[in-house]
């Protein structure tokens, strides 16, 4: 039996291991050769080892028969009786190693960030919070640490760098020391506190050794040793020895690995998606157990955005209908728990649990195929560029064919100035993006949703725009306006808006791809490209022919393109939006085709049943009532 911490739990649990950890570690300064070398260390140790069996005890009264609480029991047991019989450090610390490793285990503690710390944060909140008793420099020199007993922790001793770990660090910052000045900063969030643990253990190592160590650093010395999951959990004093039986021999090769260990982070946390929505799941299920109903909602909405969602790109290349049906669980899932049906959540965990473990067990290295993603970017860069070659070829050929020669110029200028507003609007979506990164599915909703919209409004305008003397009459409606006010700036007025709207709805329909395509970010970019190339050579074609491309045919197929393209997004867009509990699921009885864009939800089938006829209604009037009564369709 495998005892989980769930979120009740979670802190007692964590202040039984800094208890037991600091025992571990600060003992040796209490005791040596089996006499007392400081009484008020030693007082503390006793007092901590009560504090932790208390502890221990009250977190396991339900848990009495549980084997794996009962060897901890004992080994806590066992601590106490050496530190009453004044044993040797040596085996204080080796005793109570076992213990927080048995804890870790049976607790299924997380020990380490859910993402990498940032030690330029690290840095920032260390000076704001630390510096004033340990030091800008770490070494606790202040006129503030002097007056304090006992002194803050120096943290460029070597010796007490050796049996401290960003984990206990995380944990002292968490609760505090009992009987020190060192007080809790739960305060600060869980990530800038997981920021700031990492942060002193770069103090007593230079750039120059971080450099050292990096040129020294092989691959063969095991990836491992850079997973925050292991430089998380170890002091450095465990990472000496993990790089000593590595081969590294010398000393001071040891130091400059330590220190390019501890001072780049940008290996991503041990923790895999699938294995954190698993984790997810776990806790949910024993929430509900305990009744805690609405924590298990949000715990498995956690699992959801930031596990199995990150896991979806790998998924959909080896396992694409085990990943659909997953999220279709996870959403099932929360709608059971949200109305608090436990007996239905409980089945419906467990057999999620069993879906993920099985797919994880599946998982398959390999990328998915490209097409789709390159197809897709192709055909958005070359339909939109032509829709604004079209605008701007005949805005040419009408100023040319009415002698108005020097108007050109202004055209020229303005398309040009669309483009660089387009490629600022890129540089601004992108810069978002990566700020809210977090919020993946939210983005995608949104983005999708307003695709939609932009993509329902371009096909009406180019449905309206059928007839070739329609066309024309919009045109040089347009030019007209332009030139009676007198200003031939009105002229670069009139492309930079037709080509900016192109170039507005390309940025907007690119960042919806790029975000979708997951792994397949590349073939989006090559199709981008190819379709730039393609692009250019129509352009040439279109300024050459001038307005003899048949536009009746290229605007209709256009239009109907972009309906269904709308109709896809507007689903795919409020099922985003559902999935992150941002919009009410009335759930149908239908299977799902992602790929139209169709989910078991009324809201979504009905958004794109309005649309549908929406669209009818317009092929209806502009091909045929329109016509009959010899009206003019809207030309805005």
């Amino acid at each position: 039996m495998i005892l989980f911490a769930s979120p009740l739990w979670a802190q007692d649990v964590r202040r039984f291991l800094l208890l037991v950890d600091y025992i571990g570690s600060d003992y040796a300064a209490a005791v040596k050769d089996g006499a007392v070398v400081n009484p008020d260390e030693y007082q503390e140790m006793q007092a901590f080892i009560a504090d932790a069996t208390s502890l221990f005890d009250s977190l396991t009264t339900s848990q009495a028969g549980s084997a794996e609480a009962e060897l901890i029991r004992l080994r806590l047991q066992r601590l106490r009786d050496l530190i009453e019989n004044r044993a040797e450090p040596s085996d204080v610390a080796a005793l109570a190693k076992e213990i927080k490793d048995a804890t870790v285990t049976a607790y299924q503690v997380t020990t380490f960030p859910l993402s990498s710390p940032s030690l330029e944060r690290g840095k920032t909140l260390y000076h704001e919070n630390c510096a004033a008793c340990h030091g800008v420099d770490g070494r606790a020199q202040t006129p503030l640490a002097r007056g304090l007993k006992p002194p803050p922790t120096n943290f460029r001793d070597a010796s007490v760098m050796e049996n401290l770990s960003p984990f206990k660090a995380f944990n002292v910052l968490s609760f505090g020391i009992t009987g020190t000045a060192m007080a809790s900063f739960d305060a600060l969030s869980e990530e800038d506190r997981w920021h700031l643990a990492f942060y002193p253990f770069t103090l007593r190592f230079s750039r120059g050794d971080a450099d050292r160590g990096r040129g020294l650093w092989r691959e063969g010395l095991s990836q491992e040793l850079r997973d925050l999951k292991v430089l998380s959990s170890l002091s450095d004093g465990d990472l000496l020895e993990r790089l000593t039986g590595a081969g590294i021999a010398a000393p001071d090769e040891r130091q400059s690995v330590l220190a390019f260990l501890r001072t780049d982070l940008t290996k991503e946390p041990g923790l895999a998606p699938l294995p954190y929505a698993m984790a997810s799941v776990g806790k949910s299920i024993d929430l509900v157990r305990a009744g805690k109903v609405e924590e298990a909602y949000q715990v498995l909405l956690e699992g959801y955005l930031e596990g199995f969602e990150l896991a979806e790109p790998e998924l959909q290349a080896s396992q694409p209908e085990r990943m659909v049906r997953i999220e279709r669980m996870f959403l099932t899932t929360r709608r059971a728990l949200k109305d608090k049906d436990e007996t239905k959540s409980l089945a419906l965990l467990e057999e999620l649990r069993a879906q993920l473990e099985q797919a994880q067990s599946e998982m398959i290295e390999g990328a998915p195929s490209p097409y789709v993603s390159f197809v897709n970017s192709f055909i958005i860069i070359l339909r939109e560029g032509m829709e604004a070659a079209l605008i701007v070829a005949a805005i040419l050929a009408f100023l040319r064919s009415t002698g108005q020669p020097t108007a050109v110029t202004y055209v020229h200028l303005g398309w040009i100035g669309a483009i660089v507003a387009s490629l600022a609007t890129w540089v601004i979506a992108e810069f978002l993006i990566a700020v809210s990164g977090s919020n993946r599915e939210l983005i995608e909703g949104i983005a999708s949703l307003a695709a939609a919209a932009a993509l329902f409004y371009v096909s009406y305008w180019l449905l309206a725009k059928l007839e070739a003397k329609k066309w024309a009459d919009y045109i040089r409606s347009k030019i007209q306006t332009a030139l009676s006010t007198g200003h031939m700036t009105a002229m670069a007025g009139v492309a930079f808006l037709a080509v900016y709207r192109e170039g507005f709805e390309t940025v907007l329909f690119y960042q919806a791809l790029i975000i979708q395509s997951g792994s397949q970010q590349a073939y989006v970019w090559l199709g981008f490209i190819l379709g730039l190339a393609v692009l250019a050579v129509v352009v040439y074609a279109i300024f050459k022919l001038g307005l003899k491309v048949p536009l009746r045919y290229f605007f209709g197929l256009t239009s109907g393109l972009l309906y269904a393209l709308a109709i896809v997004l507007a689903g795919e867009g409020v099922y985003r939006l559902q999935q992150v509990a941002l919009l009410h699921e009335t759930p149908v009885d239908l299977t799902p085709v992602p790929t139209l864009g169709i989910y078991p939800n009324a809201e979504g089938l009905l958004i794109q049943a309005v649309m549908v006829l929406l669209f009818l209604g317009s092929l209806l009037w502009f091909l045929v009532l329109a016509p009959k009564r010899g009206l003019s369709p809207n030309r805005s």
